[in-house]
């Protein structure tokens, strides 16, 4: 059964995945990879993980593996 902890530690981690994928779009683009973006910060008009991480798998910055464990 999870708990609190394990919940807390699972948040803690898909913030941090979130974070680096951000990041590492960011520098793909040119930008400031501590600059604000309207599209890849953590906002409720930024786009979701899960599409940082498809465009990610499209632009061949991660493999087909790595893809289908996150």
């Amino acid at each position: 059964m999870p708990t609190f902890k394990n919940r807390q530690i699972a948040i803690e981690k898909t913030l941090f995945v979130e974070s680096l994928t951000s990041k590492l779009i960011k520098h793909m683009m040119g930008l400031d990879i501590y600059g604000n973006t309207k599209t890849l910060d953590n906002k409720s008009s930024s786009i979701s993980l899960r599409s940082k991480i498809d465009l990610l798998m499209d632009c061949g910055k991660i493999d087909k593996p790595t893809y289908i464990n996150l």
